[in-house]
């Protein structure tokens, strides 16, 4: 009943977003670019630098209940779910950077820094997105199986 509940959440956040940007006159597109997923992406694979592929799909199945709790310690499968989490957002931050400078290479041209740093955005929001609907609700349902919650 709780993955009901969360799609549905997902679902108007989703619905929301769409309306505002299209509100506004932007279209839809200038927020869910797929590009800048791919970042975020890219700083979720540093976590193979600590664990193991078997690890880290232990803690996501243990976050979702669909592996017994036995085989690996439910603390370290939301340390890793966390540590995606971060690494996310710090390779979303980096790129938002290097794409800050970029767009202060172009100062000449206002109407190209406004669309510039709004681009720059980007990878931040997917980082953000992942966290929030992602790794905290797992997080959290690896809290309540070990009875923190």
């Amino acid at each position: 009943m709780k993955w009901i509940k969360t799609l549905f959440y997902v679902f108007f956040i989703f619905a929301g977003v769409s309306l505002t940007t299209l509100m506004n006159g932007m279209p839809v597109d200038t927020i869910f670019e797929p590009t800048a997923l791919i970042f975020v992406c890219a700083g979720w694979t540093f976590i193979f630098a600590n664990y193991s592929l078997s690890e880290v799909i232990l803690a996501f199945g243990q976050a979702g209940g669909l592996t017994q709790s036995h085989l690996q310690p439910a603390a370290m499968s939301q340390h890793i779910i966390a540590t995606i989490g971060n690494y996310g957002l710090l390779a979303a931050g980096t790129i938002h950077l290097v794409m800050i400078f970029s767009a202060l290479a172009n100062l000449d041209d206002p109407k190209a820094l406004g669309v510039a740093f709004a681009v720059s955005l980007r990878p931040l929001v997917w980082a953000i997105a992942a966290k929030v609907f992602i790794g905290i609700p797992l997080q959290s349902n690896l809290r309540r199986t070990q009875g923190e919650i």
